[in-house]
């Protein structure tokens, strides 16, 4: 790890199976033992005795990478569990990918590990190096942590009492950087502000560029802030789709804490008091409920993120969820948006284009094809 400190490297892990010897261990040797579960875990049984002591040990190596501004790359290519629950801080603390599939002679890895060495039309690579974020804000708001690849550097001014995830601090190292990283900072309002009052942000992302060159990234936001009196003047400024990544990255970090069980009353929790504030509705009267259209989206989001492995377990092994969630925390809000809700488009002979289709057994139709995009997989029907 040291013998290339502080040039922008990048190290690619390979595996093809569980590491069953050293420090690292996910498993025995022994064909008899088999790889832990969410059961293993929860019970704290025999499967699951080498889960602790390698989150350790593979914790320690991503904390060496770190400080030798080194990315790692993991791609594992097996029929099974390899011990991606334990080892995935090695890439998502330090900026780089996670790729699994079955075979590393298929046209997944090919291509993906292909595309990680594309150049732009100056020859230079499209990655960025040693990447790292100081945030800058109004003295009215509290910076109270981020989610995504980076980590806490345990530094800054304007730090909230309440940490989410990578908190305490107003700098994060980001590590490896491509044109999809994305990092979620969630803020706190200190104080009410009134509505002819405005806050402001500023981003300082500094890396090295594969050409050797250091470059610094400003961006300056500024946002006036709602009439406390008046919901509805949060409308025009509202994403549903930035709300519902962020949440989801939020619901994600929770469920690595928390039982999944209190996760999903959590995201209920927070969806009744989204809607009770800024829906129009009757007591009992169904028929009544209305939504603005800059909130009409948001309650789908959140019917498709209850029922993702982002928050839930069942029926998915640890190092599914692991990968699922940390392509999630990386990922641009489109590409998360898709992972949250798969895309249905429906290709038929009158329509020379695809048409956006509801997630509904009426969509299959006589005479169509549908396609089904969840971003891990695509599905096609005839």
């Amino acid at each position: 790890v040291h013998g290339y400190s502080n040039t922008g490297a990048r190290m690619g892990l390979f595996l093809s199976g569980a590491c069953s010897i050293g420090p690292g261990t996910v498993v025995g040797h022994k064909l008899v033992e088999t790889i832990r579960s969410y059961f293993d875990m929860q019970k704290d049984n025999e499967n699951a005795q080498y889960v602790k002591k390698a989150q350790k040990y593979y914790q320690s190596i991503s904390q060496r990478a770190l400080k030798a501004n080194l990315v790692i790359d993991i791609f594992a290519f097996v029929l099974d569990q390899f011990g991606l629950f334990e080892m995935r801080q090695l890439a998502e603390k330090t900026g780089g990918y996670t790729l699994l599939g079955e075979s590393f002679s298929s046209g997944v890895f090919k291509e993906s590990f292909s595309k990680l060495f594309e150049k732009d039309t100056n020859g230079d690579m499209r990655l960025g190096f040693s990447g790292r974020l100081n945030m800058l804000c109004s003295k009215e708001l509290l910076i109270s942590g981020a989610i995504g690849p980076c980590t806490s550097l345990k530094t800054g001014s304007q730090i909230s009492e309440t940490a989410i995830a990578e908190g305490g601090t107003s700098a994060w190292y980001l590590g490896g950087l491509d044109r999809c990283s994305t990092v979620a900072v969630f803020f706190e309002v200190a104080k009410e502000m009134n509505k002819h009052q405005s806050a402001y942000i500023q981003f300082l992302t500094q890396y090295r560029h594969s050409s050797g060159k250091a470059r610094l990234r400003v961006t300056t936001v500024v946002r006036r802030y709602a009439d406390p009196q008046n919901p509805l003047d949060l409308a025009p400024g509202f994403d549903q789709e930035a709300a519902a990544v962020l949440l989801a990255r939020l619901g994600a970090y929770k469920a690595e804490n928390e039982d999944p069980v209190e996760v999903l009353r959590w995201v209920d929790r927070s969806l009744i008091r989204f809607t009770s504030r800024f829906a129009e509705y009757r007591r009992d009267d169904v028929n009544s409920f209305r939504l603005a259209k800059e909130f009409n989206l948001y309650p789908q989001f959140m019917y498709h993120l209850r029922r993702s492995h982002f928050i839930q377990t069942f029926g998915c092994s640890p190092d599914e969820a692991a990968f699922y969630r940390t392509t999630l925390v990386r990922e641009n809000c489109t590409n998360s948006l898709v992972m949250i809700q798969p895309a249905l488009l429906e290709y038929n002979f009158e329509s020379p284009q695809p048409i956006p289709m509801q997630l509904e057994d009426s969509a299959m139709k006589q005479n169509v094809i549908l396609l089904l995009d969840s971003y891990f997989h695509v599905v096609i029907w005839y």
